[in-house]
């Protein structure tokens, strides 16, 4: 308690004192605006705002908030009862000052824990209701951007075969959106992130200055939108990072020791979700495999072996020419089921495989090593290295195969490269007979069965799609000559540049 004449402090018990951290005595002659920051937190100066409220209770008793600086110069909230009195001819106030701030703290994490628990409710709700991952992350990035207001919330996914963590939805402040383009990806070993993405650790950590040296990948954008502290909790589940959640926050408001341990849990909640969804994945595919097996088993080996029967009976009975019209045949089916089944091998060695063993690979002589004897081939050597691994001839084995088998055996076959950004753009063009329009969408899906062919292209296109994939590529048809279908195919593959690893 404090006795003010005027605006100075006349008397002070042993509790004021307590309070400021200085004997009683010492805070005689001195005013509350001293003992208080310059600015209260509703921006006006405290002697200004002090002068108001004396005057105000001047004319009876009045209550307000105040935040003082107290023992240990920390800045205390208080509430403060003003009361008029008199002491023998004078008038005195009597300041009852009463410390709130444990009070105003345990409501905020009251609030806090509020909010973050009906964020948890919203997020185990979206995984588990939404069937596509991408529009669950949504939601929660959504929900994040409502509680923590003027911030950048992104949320990645890691691509350990690849190294890196890819960005799978952003929400942040229009104007800086163009500045975050180079953050799409983020790599995996380098720290900071080697400690989010490889020992599955939380970051919080202060932004001051506009810098945070233990957090990279925002100085470009900090000087627009000044954020004051990072956030980047992992996504895990049994020991496995599926990827991040990272926050820049913008503005004084504290992340505490509660809402970081439920930013935790909500982390591992996804986590939990991601690796739910991948599992189911790995289900369906394998069923998948399963049923690409049986297919082949059924279609092409079947085939192959009835065209075997077939010209053996065949060859019985015949002689001269027919007879080696006849063993034509069974050579010709038999080199389909080699075929077969050095595609069978392939697809189990991508299964087996993951993309550890992903490296630089030389294009030109993977490209000149899958030609077959005796073809009309033109190769425009361009010198360049994309991301791969020995499995990545297939495509050209099968590409080439299919361009003799269906163009005949004089058939050009003619492939160029170039470069686009970070890419390698790859085409194999044929003079052959083409594929009509109206085929190329489905072209290389499984035993598709085109316009211009009696039974679809097997399995060997199918193989290609799903090594341009696994190498983060992809494929597809076009005509050689724009507008001429019948004139020849081109089938453009894309791949990465084994120079964006390097920049990594």
């Amino acid at each position: 308690m404090l006795l003010l004449d005027r605006d100075r402090i006349a008397e002070a018990n042993t509790a004021a004192g307590e309070f400021f951290g200085v004997p009683p005595d010492q805070l005689i002659g001195r005013t509350p605006a001293e003992l208080s920051p310059e600015y209260q937190p509703d921006g006006i100066r405290a002697e200004d705002k002090m002068h108001h409220l004396l005057g105000e209770a001047g004319k009876g008793p009045i209550k307000a908030f105040w935040v003082h600086r107290a023992a240990g110069g920390i800045e205390r909230e208080t509430s403060v009862t003003l009361t008029p009195i008199r002491v023998g001819k004078r008038s005195r106030i009597v300041a009852t000052v009463r410390d709130v701030t444990p009070l105003l703290d345990a409501g905020r994490r009251i609030e806090s824990q509020n909010r973050l628990l009906t964020m948890t409710n919203t997020v185990i709700t979206a995984i588990h209701r939404e069937e596509k991952l991408e529009d669950a992350l949504t939601i929660i990035a959504d929900e994040l951007n409502s509680i923590f207001g003027l911030s950048i919330i992104s949320i990645y996914l890691t691509d350990h075969d690849a190294g890196e963590a890819a960005l799978m939805v952003i929400r942040a402040p229009q104007d800086c959106l163009d500045e975050l383009s180079e953050y799409e990806r983020l790599p995996l070993d380098k720290e900071p992130y080697a400690a989010v993405y490889q020992r599955g650790e939380a970051i919080f950590c202060d932004i001051l200055n506009l810098k945070c040296p233990e957090v990279t990948g925002f100085a470009e954008y900090a000087t627009r939108i000044a954020p004051t502290r990072a956030i980047i909790i992992p996504l895990i589940a049994d020991g496995t990072i599926h990827g991040s959640i990272n926050i820049y926050k913008i503005g004084e408001e504290i992340v505490d020791p509660d809402e970081q341990s439920h930013l935790i849990g909500i982390g591992r909640e996804i986590g939990g979700a991601i690796q739910a969804q991948r599992i189911k994945e790995e289900v369906r595919d394998a069923h998948d495999m399963a049923n690409l097996f049986l297919d082949i088993l059924i279609h092409d080996v079947n085939n192959a072996h009835m065209a075997i029967e077939a010209g053996l009976d065949l060859m019985m009975d015949a002689e001269g020419e027919e007879r080696c019209q006849h063993a034509g045949i069974i050579r010709s089916a038999l080199k389909s089921a080699a075929e077969i089944h050095q595609n069978v091998m392939m697809i189990r060695r991508i299964r087996e495989r993951g993309g550890e063993s992903f490296r630089p690979v030389a294009l030109d002589p993977i490209i000149k090593g899958a030609v077959p004897p005796r073809t009309n081939f033109r190769l425009t050597e361009s010198g360049v290295s994309v991301i791969a691994d020995d499995l990545i001839s297939g495509i050209f084995t099968n590409l080439f195969s299919n361009a003799k088998k269906h163009g005949g055996p004089d058939v050009m076959i003619e492939v160029t490269t170039e470069m686009r950004g970070d890419r390698v753009i790859i085409t194999v063009a044929d003079d052959g007979p083409g594929i009509p329009d109206q085929d190329k969408r489905r072209l290389f899906e499984r035993y598709t069965r085109l316009s211009t062919v009696s039974r679809g292209l097997g399995i060997g296109l199918f193989l290609c799609r799903t090594l341009a994939s696994r190498y983060g590529g992809g494929i597809r048809v076009d005509n050689r000559i724009p507008g001429h279908p019948e004139k020849g195919s081109a089938f453009i593959l894309t791949l990465r540049s084994s120079e964006m690893r390097d920049q990594l």
